[in-house]
This record gives structure tokens, sequence and C-alpha cells, in this order.
């Protein structure tokens, strides 16, 4: 036993997702998101974009998920986490 566990320190294996359902085996499923990571509304004071805009640019493009991250400002965010999209 303390050979196996030693010839295994030495030489690591990748993780198998397959054993625990992941990627690649078992009943999960993968989704593959296009998201975007820097955008501005007009809860922000360099943007005149509102959130009703944003979301249908957001449906035109595509895009999947998006970080609103306004300037000083939290509200826009909450806002859409709350809208009925």
């Amino acid at each position: 036993m303390e050979k196996e566990s030693q010839s295994a320190i030495r030489n690591p294996q990748p993780p198998n997702p397959a054993k625990n359902g992941g990627a690649g085996g078992g009943d999960s499923k993968i989704q593959n998101w296009t998201v975007e990571l820097h955008t501005h509304t007009s809860y922000s004071p360099d943007c005149l974009v509102t959130l009703e805009q944003l979301v249908a640019a957001c449906r035109r493009k595509g895009i999947d998920r998006v970080a609103i991250t306004d300037h000083n400002a939290i509200a826009g965010a909450l806002a859409a986490s709350i809208a009925p999209w």
C-alpha cells in the first residue's frame, strides 16, 4: 500500500470527472454559455443604455449571461436581478 501511494505522489493522475458524474460521464448536463463580464447601464454615470436595451442587445447577440458593472452603483444589477426577463 505504501508503494502505491508513493507512486501516486510522484505521478499524480488528473481527476476523472466521469467518476463523479462530471463532464464526460454520468448524468451530467454540460452547458455552454456566452457571457459578457463587463457591462454598464444607465445606472452608471458614463452610460445611457437602459436595462431593457441591454437585455435586448444581449438577446440579439446570443449572450446568455451578463455581469452589470456600473460605476459606484449596485442599483442596476439589483434591478436586473429581480426583473421578469
